[in-house]
């Protein structure tokens, strides 16, 4: 559960999905970004604060629910892993010197989430 509406990166929500857990989230900021409804977790419209509990204890009943999220849960994040980041970053440097990107770096290019 994540009922912050201000977190801009998400970072918790993040490790929560890499970690195997879904995450009931507000439909804003990073978890609008990361949580996919009804998949690999739940996402209630924001203001809505009485739907939010409803959710919560309707999940906590229903754990071949939460199971079942679970197992989409890492797919959703496993590109954050840190050997695609550094792939990300090399691209840019190498895109922002106008030099070629290396054959690992020029594969991997189109797996990696835009920036």
């Amino acid at each position: 559960m994540f009922p912050s509406v201000t977190e801009t990166f998400g970072n918790v929500t993040i490790e929560a999905l890499a970690s195997g857990l879904p995450v009931l989230a507000f439909d804003t900021a990073a978890a609008a970004d990361w949580v996919r409804h009804e998949a690999n977790g739940w996402l209630v419209p924001l203001g809505d604060d009485e739907a939010y509990p409803a959710l919560a204890a309707g999940l906590a009943r229903d754990p071949a629910r939460l199971a079942q999220a679970s197992t989409l849960a890492c797919a959703q994040v496993a590109q954050l892993d840190w050997q695609q980041i550094a792939l990300q970053v090399e691209a840019l440097f190498l895109q922002t010197l106008g030099t070629p990107a290396s054959p690992v770096v020029a594969a991997r290019r189109h797996t990696l989430p835009a920036v």
